[in-house]
């Protein structure tokens, strides 16, 4: 005899047991129980996967009582493919290999009988199912039996695929793609789009900046493949559903406005005639700090796309993670038109590129090993055996300063003058003079009362960790980041900050910009640069800046102390 029908959720006075359960442990649990109580030979719940053929992947399934792992499975001319077609209860109680003759799974299984459920989002297109199979023809009331079951645990069903969705994008974020800003990573980040909202494709766009009518397509994926053939087309704002971004955060189009305009011509004309095909358009501009538009990805579909279907955290992921991408693209591009300008011949510039490219990683290394010496020495003492091979180390950090900037200057000499060279050195710190003992513990850390607040911004670990440890040695509280979006972040999460010690050339978004916007939300935030080879606020674009300190890479602790606590 079999078992009592499962409970619909809520839908009695006694306890829930479903509202025990949740995620992937509930779909399990559901499964599990219709396999059980009603006989059925194969039940699933699937998630659509829009590509050159429609797919449903199996979240959870059990094949002969048996879970069953990666079942992936085609929509076309099968009884899934229909039920998620027409997004609502398909029932075939006998006959489902003569209705669906090109369904391979029902041939091979000698599948007779049938029930699925769609899993519709918010705007009523199907995002999954759930459905039940038996290598018998099973009664009709049966049959309608588990429909309404399944029926019932539609909504909460819907929920849960909707957000293992989300995990599974969000999880592909965070592993990420390597080559920021490359054509790579946004034809990667294309395809988490089209896949991410189930759209039938989805482009990035950066805003030309030598124009204000016209952006250029980076990448484009369209059922499931990258089309590389519209990667760089140039298309005109005029007439395209993306033309009101440049004023609105999204922009809609329905099949009408598509058709009018000759936006897609770029498309058409490199091979991609998928997009020219689709009926509806969801576009969301990409802004900067300033708020002015650097470009944008949009989503199309061969139906009715709705916004309110569309999850907002994903949304709000893809927009800062494309962001960065396209504000990466935009610095190195303007940094090598800056290099291309300048009138140096070939080979002097290459020396100097090759000298400041060297001394600025060799002063990282440096300032770390500076840092380092500095905290050993206060954590040895006077006296300790191992005092003077520190004191070695430490002389021999400073004759390899000398030699960095004997290096600069050689490139200077050979041709118009590099970033301007900070040449200001403590008294204390002239190359091969090991720093004074007395000096190490000559000022006591604060009281608890007057400890401040420390933000240290540098892309490279080791710099940042070694002037963290100097300014523990004083009392500060200190915060790390690893550049300017992780420095904004701890600013809004855990500031204000009494001070700020920000490395001057980062990737991306460098040193004065980081302070520029750290001030922005902090307006008179106290603040030192760190270089080992400078570009002035005001060669950098930031006049306003000029009166902060630099402090040449590598110091001693003492000048880090005077430059931030005075």
């Amino acid at each position: 005899m079999s078992e009592p029908m499962v409970a619909a959720p809520g839908g009695g006075a006694e306890p829930d047991p479903w509202a025990l359960l949740g995620g992937r442990a509930y779909c399990e649990a559901l499964v599990e129980q219709l396999s059980r109580q009603f006989g059925a030979d194969f039940v699933a719940i699937g998630d659509r996967r829009i590509g050159a053929v429609d797919r449903v992947r199996c979240l959870v399934s059990r094949f002969d009582g048996l879970p069953v792992d990666d079942l992936d499975m085609e929509c076309e001319a099968t009884a899934a493919g229909e039920v998620l077609r027409q997004g609502r209860v398909q029932v075939t109680a006998g006959g489902v290999r003569a209705r669906f003759p090109r369904d391979e799974i029902c041939a091979e299984e000698g599948i007779q009988s049938y029930v699925g459920v769609a899993l519709c989002r918010p705007d009523g297109e199907a995002m999954g199912l759930i459905q039940a199979a038996w290598r018998r023809a099973v009664p009709a009331d049966l049959c309608q039996q588990v429909a309404a079951l399944m029926d019932a645990h539609r909504p909460r069903l819907a929920a849960e695929v909707a957000a293992m969705q989300v995990e599974a994008a969000l999880a592909a974020l965070a592993v990420g793609c390597d080559g920021a800003g490359t054509a790579e990573t946004f034809g990667w980040l294309a395809e988490q789009l089209q896949r991410a909202f189930n759209a039938r494709a989805a482009f990035i766009a950066e805003r030309r900046e030598e124009t204000t009518d016209s952006y250029r397509v980076l990448a484009c994926c369209a059922g499931g493949l990258r089309l590389p053939v519209a990667a760089d087309a140039v298309v005109s704002f005029s007439g395209a559903p993306c033309a009101s971004l440049r004023d609105q955060p999204e922009a809609h189009a329905a099949r009408d406005v598509l058709e009018a305009g000759d936006w897609q011509a770029s498309f058409a004309a490199g091979g991609a005639e998928e997009i020219c095909a689709l009926q509806s358009y969801l576009g969301f501009a990409i802004r900067d700090a300033e708020g002015q538009m650097i470009g944008h990805f949009a989503l199309l579909h061969d139906r009715k796309l709705e916004r309110g279907g569309l999850d907002n955290r994903l949304i709000e992921v893809f927009l800062a993670r494309i962001g960065r991408d396209l504000r990466r693209r935009r610095d190195d591009r303007r940094r090598n038109e800056e290099e291309r300008a300048a009138p140096v011949a070939p080979e002097v510039r290459s020396f100097d590129q090759l000298a400041g490219t060297v001394a600025h990683e060799f002063n990282n290394v440096l300032a770390a090993m500076q840092g380092r010496t500095e905290l050993a020495l206060a954590c040895l003492g006077g006296g300790h055996p191992a005092e003077r091979h520190v004191e070695v180390v430490a002389e021999g950090v400073q004759a390899a300063t000398g030699l960095v900037r004997q290096l600069l200057c050689a490139g200077r000499e050979g041709g118009d003058a590099p970033p301007e060279i900070a040449t200001e050195i403590a008294p204390d710190t002239a190359p091969g003079t090991a720093p004074d003992p007395a000096a190490r513990d000559a000022a006591p850390p604060p009281s608890m009362a007057d400890r401040r607040r420390i933000l240290v911004v540098d892309d490279e670990e080791t710099v940042r960790r070694a002037v963290a440890g100097l300014l523990k040695l004083r009392g500060c509280d200190v915060s790390l980041a690893d550049g300017c979006d992780a420095a904004l972040a701890l600013q809004g999460s855990g500031g204000p900050f009494d001070g700020a010690v920000i490395d001057m050339n980062m990737p991306g978004r460098g040193g004065w910009e980081t302070l520029s916007q750290l001030r922005a939300a902090q307006p008179g935030l106290s603040a030192v640069m760190m270089s080992g080879f400078a570009i002035s606020a005001a060669d950098a674009g930031f006049p306003a800046l000029a009166d902060v300190q630099v402090l040449d890479k590598p110091f001693t602790k003492e000048h880090l102390y005077q430059a931030v606590l005075g």
